[in-house]
């Protein structure tokens, strides 16, 4: 469903494209965390610039989506 959010063109550019201009993909991380401090945490410390998003599951079944971008 994440992927789903930045891959889809089934009616026009995929919703992703207001909330991450310029993010063309998303990297679905296998981890899963119990907070979304500690996800954050990770995605802060792990993602790299350059266009392409990562996501990682925490609690239950919840998603924290995050991206370097720049104006």
């Amino acid at each position: 469903m994440v992927r789903g959010y930045f891959m889809s063109r089934a009616l026009g550019d995929p919703a992703s494209a207001d909330r991450f201009p310029g993010v063309r993909q998303v990297a679905i991380l296998p981890k899963k965390f119990e907070s979304i401090e500690a996800a954050s945490e990770f995605i802060e410390t792990n993602a790299e610039p350059g266009g392409n998003a990562v996501a990682v599951q925490f609690a239950s079944n919840q998603w924290l989506v995050g991206a370097w971008v720049a104006d």
